[in-house]
């Protein structure tokens, strides 16, 4: 390409002969404001402006005031729904809980949302108080508001006693907010995001919770595989459907590695933690199954190993899930106070609950109970043997003629060395004094 050159000549032959230079001589006389209005008095023209910037003023005030009186009404008028809903869940009054449910609220929102109540209710005891509810960050769009509900139960059966999660009201037509099913419209446009092994879509109001979970998943991940001794070379990346609702959600991983999750704003979350410490968790659950069900890919071949096969998959999924992921939630701190009660009540444990044909219901008389029998075992060989010993036993299962085989080849202690060992543990780890006349029974 060829350059080009600019050359710039100035001088007395830029000029004609007979050019006129235009010259402005300095003045010292300052230039006075506003010289438009120079003929109106200089005071009364700073009086106006000052009267309109003070009209301006109190309309933008009272304009603000109307807005925040407006809010105040609103927020007021949500509380008084929201102590109705408390008194109908402390008191069981289905009809009057029923009455303030939006009739445009979806039905699988009403299905999830009423179990997700009853459960909270039954896990809290019958000496229960009154919960205390306080709603803050009100947002509004239309006839529909989405707050922070944050609730404070007082003497529960349980230590799960505040949580926070989002809720929705719609305004009828009588003037009254009543719940209704999430709103997406809140959530904001469709992101993505992407880590080594997970694939993320979700709303922008999840973003800071997904940006902040995703290194925690990625470590929970590998951690996972190092504990059940899996390649990650021979899986795929998982993807994760975050959505702004609770219709929909999914509990296992599907066959092309897709789960779904909902919003963790919209469920409730244990007070202190934040949304992708609950996200994680929704998380935690799944992947620990799906990793436990990898590891078991052989097929049984002895059938004096199918129960604890089984039942000790799902125990040590569990406790994956429940130290991956250490939040809080009222299912984990039911499992836990039904399993402290039947223990303090002298019921006597042991593994052929798990694994033998046996009726393992009877064993500890709630199912509650029961699984944390498997949870307590896979508790107790980790702390003692090491996490991996969890994988080992798993993949020794299917193969082994026996239970005897199994502990002998992982653990190398005879089950009723490892029976001792254990319950002495768990009566330590859970503040329980064995009876010991139940015991012997």
């Amino acid at each position: 390409m060829a350059k080009v050159n600019y050359e710039w000549q100035v001088g007395e032959t830029d000029w004609g002969d007979d050019t006129e230079m235009l010259g402005f001589e300095p003045t010292p006389a300052r230039p006075a404001p506003m010289r438009r209005l120079r003929h109106l008095p200089r005071r009364l023209v700073w009086l106006s402006s000052a009267a309109t910037v003070l009209l301006l003023a109190v309309v933008g005030w009272r304009l603000w005031q109307g807005y925040q009186d407006g809010f105040t009404r609103v927020r007021r008028d949500i509380q008084a729904t929201s102590d109705l809903e408390a008194w109908a869940w402390l008191n069981r009054d289905a009809s009057l809980g029923d009455s303030l449910v939006s009739t445009n609220a979806s039905a699988a929102w009403r299905t999830r949302a009423t179990g997700i109540d009853s459960r909270l209710r039954e896990w809290a005891g019958d000496n229960m108080a009154a919960p205390q509810v306080e709603l803050s960050d009100l947002e509004l769009q239309g006839n529909v508001a989405l707050v922070r509900a944050s609730v404070t139960l007082t003497d529960t059966a349980t230590t799960f006693n505040a949580y926070s999660e989002m809720r929705f009201y719609e305004r009828g037509d009588d003037g009254v907010w009543r719940r209704t099913s999430p709103d997406a419209g809140f959530w904001g446009v469709e992101r993505r995001l992407a880590s080594d092994h997970f694939q993320v879509t979700y709303r922008a109001r999840d973003h800071a919770a997904v940006r902040a979970f995703l290194p925690r998943a990625e470590a929970m991940y590998a951690g996972l595989l190092r504990d059940l001794g899996l390649d990650p070379a021979n899986e795929k990346p998982f993807k994760l459907n975050i959505v702004p609702t609770l219709d929909g959600a999914t509990f296992r991983f599907s066959n092309d590695h897709e789960l779904t999750l909902p919003s963790p704003l919209l469920i409730p979350t244990s007070q202190g933690y934040q949304p992708e410490d609950r996200l994680l968790r929704s998380l935690a659950s799944p992947l620990a199954y799906y990793l436990v069900q990898r590891t078991l890919e052989k097929p049984t071949l002895n059938r004096d190993t199918v129960w604890a096969t089984g039942r000790l998959a799902l125990g040590i999924s569990n406790w994956l899930a429940f130290d991956s992921a250490p939040l809080p939630t009222a299912w984990q701190a039911q499992l836990e106070a039904d399993f402290r009660r039947e223990l303090a009540s002298g019921h006597y444990i042991s593994l052929a609950s798990l694994t033998s044909s046996y009726d393992y219901d009877r064993s500890l008389g709630r199912l509650y109970g029961s699984r944390m029998v498997a949870v307590s075992l896979a508790d107790y060989i980790a702390a003692t043997y090491g996490r991996d010993r969890l994988g080992q036993l798993l993949q020794a299962l299917p193969g082994a003629r026996n239970w005897d085989e199994v502990t002998a080849t992982v653990l190398n202690i005879s089950p009723l060395d490892l029976e001792d060992a254990w319950r002495a543990y768990i009566y330590q780890r859970y503040g329980v004094q064995p009876k010991q006349e139940a015991a012997a029974q």
